[in-house]
């Protein structure tokens, strides 16, 4: 018997684990990665060799690699060295093809709304500055923890950014 698995990529370990696994008891697995990790803490120091050396041999193994974008696509093909018909685009669930309507009120207030971890790779440091220079009424609302949610929180209070809510 061939069993399949979906593999989400998201943090070390599990990926090498289902692909030794799959590797001792013949299975198939798909493999699904939001985003090529870059280095966020002091550990990140071995992300290079871990690309390279487990990461690479885990999406070549897959069956298939679903991403969200072509330039996902492109930078797996590059970076990994897989064939282009291994790999498949499938968007989030989510196109809104005219946000705007007649009824739109440009007046304000909005809510905003993020909620993810605090860390490098969801640029929240860069967001906070843009927020401040909406002439609108805006309040942005970050829920999650995270590395930076100290940074951030010294980051709101340092400008004043009475429209962010931690």
């Amino acid at each position: 018997d061939v069993c399949s698995s979906d593999l989400h990529i998201s943090n070390a370990y599990f990926p090498e684990l289902v692909y030794f696994i799959s590797k001792l008891r013949k299975f198939k697995y798909i493999a699904h990665i939001h985003i090529d990790l870059q280095s966020s803490s002091f550990v990140g120091i071995i992300l290079p060799f871990y690309k390279k050396y487990l990461l690479k041999r885990v999406l070549k193994h897959a069956s298939f690699i679903i991403v969200l974008t072509n330039t996902m696509r492109n930078l797996i093909i590059d970076k990994y060295q897989i064939n282009y018909s291994k790999i498949f685009v499938i968007p989030n669930g989510v196109k809104i093809e005219n946000p705007v309507s007649k009824e739109f009120n440009t007046r304000g207030p909005y809510n905003l709304l993020f909620v993810g971890r605090l860390v490098a790779q969801k640029n929240i440091l860069k967001l906070l500055p843009e927020i401040s220079k909406i002439k609108n009424d805006v309040i942005l609302h970050i829920v999650g923890t995270g590395e930076l949610e100290s940074e951030i929180r010294n980051e709101i209070i340092k400008h004043k950014l009475t429209n962010i809510k931690l």
